[in-house]
């Protein structure tokens, strides 16, 4: 076994002791892990002006616009909300947690 199929196994095994279920395991090592490199979970910093400021993530239109999921709103007081409703709003300085595919993050990084 060689340390990248190592290390794969005992990121699987963390998350099965935090009891994520095995579907969610072997969707996290498909997706996120060595087998598809140019699938990254990024943070983003929204800068002030940037256009999803003040937005829900349906109305960023961040989804259709660059294939990203949005899975947490970092407010600028602090608070991460996970699964964020489609009402949630997007704060100015916030932070947005999404998943995509590095050549979209990176479109959406230099047009944002």
């Amino acid at each position: 076994m060689d340390a990248t199929n190592e290390d794969a196994l005992l990121k699987a095994g963390i998350m099965q002791a935090r009891g994520i279920v095995p579907t969610v395991v072997d969707f996290a090592g498909i997706a996120l892990m060595d087998r598809h490199p140019r699938l990254l979970m990024e943070e983003y910093r929204i800068a002030d002006e940037s256009p999803p400021a003040g937005k829900t993530p349906v109305k960023s239109n961040l989804r259709r616009d660059y294939g990203v999921v949005i899975v947490a709103i970092g407010k600028t007081g602090g608070e991460m909300i996970f699964n964020p409703m489609s009402r949630e709003k997007i704060d100015e300085n916030g932070i947005l947690v999404m998943p995509g595919k590095k050549d979209d993050l990176e479109r959406m990084d230099s047009e944002l």
